[in-house]
């Protein structure tokens, strides 16, 4: 695992919920994710020859670490609940041939999880021992599938059809996604969508006390009660955000 200095392409920014502050970190990100337990972000950036690493780093932007070798495209990572492993999208010959991988929090072990063709938006369920991901190829019905974490490899199983970009709720019980532009809740066992939708928006994220859901909506940083109530927006402008583990902060990314 060594440091390394990128060059500020896209911002991941990290907000102060409660103080109303905001700062960012010069680095070229996709997605920033925190662990459960370590305070770190996970994040994605292009290297060399248009290839793209899974980084790590402290929450103030300190201690950048490549953690990939950066010879696959490698995107969209997720940290573990207990912070001790990071599941991620590798493509090797283009972002057309994506499956999940999964790692140590110091880049070792690594291991292909699914087989096939695309799949992306890796997220852990709470306990740590299934992983849902996007799934969009052709033979397969596009939605969210779910597998074992400890695998063995394979295709997974479809759980919500049509549905992107899955987050669960702490206690297990549902699963936040969107579809068409809409965010809705589902039965995390069955994958049976509950009610209307919640709101319009994108890759929704749900807080670690299970109060609240953080979504980009039209390109704007917004939060609501998980029930669909108090929909607020942050007045900020990024997108595919998450929460720090005691829910004070919000990571996102922004250009």
């Amino acid at each position: 695992m060594r440091s390394i200095k990128l060059l500020p392409v896209v911002l991941i920014v990290v907000m102060v919920l409660t103080l109303g502050l905001m700062f960012s970190t010069p680095v070229a990100a996709v997605k920033g994710a925190y662990p459960g337990l370590n305070g770190k972000i996970a994040f994605s950036a292009p290297v060399l020859n248009n290839r793209w690493a899974i980084f790590i780093m402290n929450a103030d932007g300190t201690n950048i670490q490549q953690l990939t070798d950066g010879t696959q495209y490698d995107v969209s990572p997720c940290w573990s609940p207990d912070g001790t492993k990071i599941a991620f999208g590798r493509a090797v010959q283009g972002f057309a041939d994506q499956t999940i991988w999964v790692m140590n929090s110091d880049g070792s072990g690594l291991r292909q999880l699914t087989s096939g063709g695309y799949q992306t938006a890796p997220a852990w369920s709470p306990d740590g021992t299934k992983i849902m991901f996007d799934r969009e190829e052709s033979g397969f019905q596009d939605g969210i599938y779910v597998i074992d974490a400890s695998g063995p490899t394979g295709p997974g199983t479809l759980l919500i059809l049509d549905g992107l970009s899955p987050s669960s709720s702490p206690d297990g019980s549902k699963i936040v996604f969107y579809s068409s532009g809409n965010i809705y809740l589902a039965d995390a066992q069955s994958g049976s969508v509950i009610g209307a939708a919640l709101a319009e928006g994108y890759d929704p994220c749900w807080s670690p006390d299970g109060s609240k859901i953080v979504f980009s909506n039209d390109g704007t940083i917004s939060v609501m009660n998980a029930d669909g109530s108090g929909l607020t927006s942050l007045n900020v402008n990024g997108g595919e955000p998450n929460w720090s583990p005691d829910g004070t902060k919000i990571v996102f990314m922004t250009e």
